[in-house]
């Protein structure tokens, strides 16, 4: 099990790579240094039955960038297949958070305990960086926990500084 699941976790990461190597078109103006896939590493961790940190730490001790928001345009996947999820967000302001070695930041999802789980448990999720550049969004994958179950219907909150 374990190997399949890396297996789809790299395929996703694939596609991923492809997807930020083609969308980068559009350059970002150089005094938002908004953060892309190479400057960060992004984890999944369960906090809960019912709630999830999404982690985002530096890649590296230079790293030095700022995202803001929700992470967005966020899906589920099952080995090749996207899982049906509803996903809404509260709508809250979400201040910038620098990111650096020393200053990871963290979104939170949260899920509805009355929703029924999606029918497979998840092996990654991938969603597009909050950032202010929503003509070319920069996509991340993270493995999604082992055995941790997903419901159909989620919250996803604002990224904060961790």
């Amino acid at each position: 099990m374990n190997i399949r699941r890396s297996a789809a976790f790299l395929a996703v990461t694939a596609t991923v790579a492809a997807t930020a190597v083609v969308g980068t078109g559009a350059a970002v103006a150089a005094e938002d240094d908004w953060c892309g896939p190479d400057d960060l590493r992004v984890t999944v961790d369960q906090a809960s039955p019912e709630e999830f940190a999404l982690d985002f730490t530096a890649a590296d001790p230079a790293t030095d960038c700022v995202l803001q928001g929700y992470p967005h345009a966020m899906s589920f996947h099952f080995i090749s297949d996207q899982l049906p999820v509803d996903i809404d967000n509260p709508g809250e302001h979400s201040p910038e958070v620098r990111i650096t070695a020393d200053s990871p930041g963290r979104a939170r999802i949260t899920q509805d305990p009355n929703a029924e789980p999606t029918a497979q448990v998840p092996t990654a999720a991938l969603f597009a960086l909050p950032t202010a550049d929503s003509i070319d969004p920069q996509y991340v994958a993270a493995q999604w926990p082992e055995r941790a179950e997903l419901k159909s219907t989620i919250t996803v909150w604002p990224l904060l500084p961790a």
